[in-house]
């Protein structure tokens, strides 16, 4: 399986954003970040023209970034999974990833777990070593019996 790791877009200051008193869980993206995102989204297609699903978390963030990635992507499938929400642990994550029976999959979510689950994917083990930017994706070639090989990871700032 192609599985893509994409961290979310620029979404509003935490602390900016606090000040409304509605939860970090609904912080929107910045039109400064969906406008990046949509370029490194147009590269992206272009290496990478399709996915069978992509699985997002429950905050609005990240199901916004899909969003701008379905525009791309008409034919992909969407699921929401708390799998993906923060806090939750790589080896779950891989578990429910592991379920699936696809070509390719792009899961969205939020560091540091991403890069957690980048690593432990890798090498079983969940460290600092793979932190993702914000846009950032990190393709891997994942197999049945758990190998795993980074391919590359994409950094925005090489695109925007």
């Amino acid at each position: 399986m192609k599985l893509y790791i994409i961290r979310h877009a620029h979404a509003e200051e935490r602390h900016t954003f606090a000040l409304t008193g509605k939860p970090d869980s609904k912080r929107p993206l910045t039109d400064r970040g969906r406008d990046r995102m949509k370029k490194v989204i147009t590269y992206f297609k272009k290496q990478e023209p399709d996915i069978d699903l992509f699985l997002q978390s429950e905050l609005t963030r990240s199901q916004q970034t899909v969003d701008l990635f379905k525009d791309f992507y008409k034919t992909a499938k969407v699921e929401t999974s708390d799998f993906l929400n923060p806090g939750h642990s790589a080896r779950a994550l891989f578990d429910k990833i592991q379920s699936y029976d696809l070509d390719s999959l792009a899961i969205v979510g939020h560091e540091p777990d991403l890069g957690h689950f980048l690593s432990w994917v890798l090498f079983r083990q969940a460290t600092d070593h793979f932190p993702l930017k914000k846009g950032g994706i990190a393709k891997v070639d994942l197999y049945k019996d758990g190998r795993a090989y980074l391919k590359w990871l994409l950094r925005p700032k090489l695109i925007c």
